[in-house]
Formats: C-alpha cells, structure tokens, sequence
C-alpha cells in the first residue's frame, strides 16, 4: 500500500488535551508527587508557554498549537 506522504511530503499529526486533563494524567501517575491538581496545571501552562516562545524563535513566529498546520488532529482527552 502507497500512502501519500514521505519525506519529501510528510504527514502532520496534532496530539492534544484539555490542561485539566493532562493535569490530571500526571497526578495520577506520580509524576509531581509533591504537588496538587492547581500546582500541576500551572507547571504544564508554564512549559507550555516555555516551548512556544522557543519554537517562535526557531520557526519565523509559527505557533505549534495552529491547528490548520496539520492534517490530522486528536483530542486525546476524549479517548
């Protein structure tokens, strides 16, 4: 089977999830295990917050949360 990407011509994929949500994952998982649902909400905003300025600087100003810049987007706090 021949699928319409490649290298040349890549598939974009955009994962994502409500803040709450992925707030949620990692207090169940034990990964800030000193810290409440708030405290971890703001640590995921602020590293989200980190990782755009970062990729505006790389990128000429492109957000990476646009979702028109994919072609496949998944809300994975529904699954």
């Amino acid at each position: 089977m021949s699928f319409p990407w490649n290298r040349e011509n890549p598939l974009f994929v955009f994962l994502t999830a409500d803040i709450k949500e992925r707030a949620g994952r990692a207090f169940r998982n034990g990964f800030y295990p000193e810290k409440n649902l708030l405290e971890i909400e703001g640590i995921l905003l602020d590293r989200e917050n980190r990782e755009v300025k970062i990729g505006k600087d790389l990128f000429e100003g492109k957000d990476y949360r646009n979702i028109n810049d994919y072609h496949i987007v998944l809300n994975t706090g529904k699954f």
